[in-house]
């Protein structure tokens, strides 16, 4: 792209009900941020979910498909490309693979290039799911699904970034900021295996005998919950354990914690330990990879050793100053790392590149 043309970006977001569900807060800080002098965004809503959220926002949008049958499948694509013939946009970004569909048959027909947001754990279909013609870049959803989606595309791992999330840092401190409350720890992970909350009830109970007052929340949803509840129950943990299923906003709910733990790393990408460190919360995680802090921001356990989850907990219960100044310093890192202008300047970048390389790829013959 010229200078000239860089001045007047035009993105087509395309944006999901299980975005919207999970990253509400990271959708309209880019629409918001992408609607300036300089750039410009229009909106593909593919759930009722996404197209009610992004109604009550300043952005010009269309809901697709429009009717939920197959007799109308082919009058709303119809609409949708007249949408898209009208916006002219210049790349397509959508926020979630499950929308992925879709963008590739917008790219094809307007030939124009796409870049895709891949949060979920890949499999060796990822690469003729993620990588049509017109993809430019994948943003995967943490190192590990990076490193995986490299090994499975090797072909083009050179498109394959990190996400980098963006979301709203507090001015306070939400980790033991009122003393006579009792300690809470908030969990969040999907109830999809006993096996990932064995070695962690194992560490709860033991503090339970050792004399440490505190409640957890355990939030998540899956095939295992009913097992679960059990397990909790077998493990005399009812007193200290409440399993509250899936929660939205998670925001609010976490904000009320003083300590966030994630029992067992994720398979995919996972936006509570970002949530979690804007609140204000001290951070205990199964591994300190640098996707989201330092190691010296938050600490960390070997998610298979009851002893070493034990170790973790107690030394947060037990230095509760220690514990908000490790929480300080993660929201600091954050807010230095998440600002809307950096989002902005990273994803003006990579727009770009994604532009300029596909300019350069062989024209198509009509």
């Amino acid at each position: 792209m010229s200078e000239s043309e860089k001045q007047n970006l035009n993105v087509l977001l395309i944006v999901g009900d299980d975005t919207v569900a999970n990253y509400s807060d990271y959708v309209s800080r880019l629409i918001t941020s992408l609607s300036n002098d300089t750039y410009s965004s229009r909106v593909v809503s593919t759930g009722d979910s996404a197209t009610d959220f992004i109604s009550r926002m300043d952005v010009e949008s269309i809901k697709y498909p429009l009717i939920k049958t197959v007799i109308f499948k082919k009058y709303s694509y119809t609409k949708l490309a007249d949408f898209v013939a009208k916006s002219k946009p210049d790349i397509i970004h959508a926020l979630s693979n499950s929308d992925l569909r879709v963008t590739k048959k917008l790219a094809s027909q307007f030939d124009i290039p796409y870049v895709v947001n891949y949060f979920k754990k890949p499999t060796v279909l990822s690469r003729f799911e993620v990588f049509g013609n017109n993809c430019q870049c994948v943003f995967a959803g943490n190192s590990r699904i990076k490193k995986k989606l490299e090994n499975i595309c090797r072909d083009s791992k050179n498109k394959i970034k990190r996400f980098e999330y963006c979301t709203f840092v507090d001015d306070k401190i939400a980790c033991f900021d009122n003393e006579a409350r009792l300690a809470s720890i908030a969990v969040v992970h999907p109830m999809e295996s006993i096996r990932e909350f064995q070695a962690f009830f194992g560490a709860l109970r033991h503090l339970g005998i050792d004399g440490y007052e505190f409640m957890v929340a355990l939030i998540g949803q899956g095939n295992q919950d009913m097992a679960c509840r059990k397990l909790v129950q077998n493990m005399g943990l009812s007193h200290l354990v409440s399993i509250v299923g899936d929660v939205k906003p998670l925001r609010k709910f976490i904000a009320g914690a003083d300590i966030f733990l994630q029992p067992w790393p994720s398979k995919e990408f996972d936006s509570s330990v970002f949530e979690a460190i804007a609140a204000g919360l001290a951070i205990a995680v199964p591994d300190c990879d640098g996707d989201v802090l330092n190691k010296g921001d938050c600490l960390c356990f070997d998610h298979k050793d009851e002893l070493s989850l034990y170790g973790v907990l107690k030394e947060l219960l037990d230095n509760k100053d220690k514990a908000r100044a490790m929480a300080r310093r993660g929201q600091e890192h954050f807010r230095d790392q998440s600002s809307d202008s950096n989002m902005l300047e990273a994803l003006r970048r990579v727009y770009f590149d994604a532009i300029d390389s596909y300019a350069k790829l062989p024209q198509k013959s009509f």
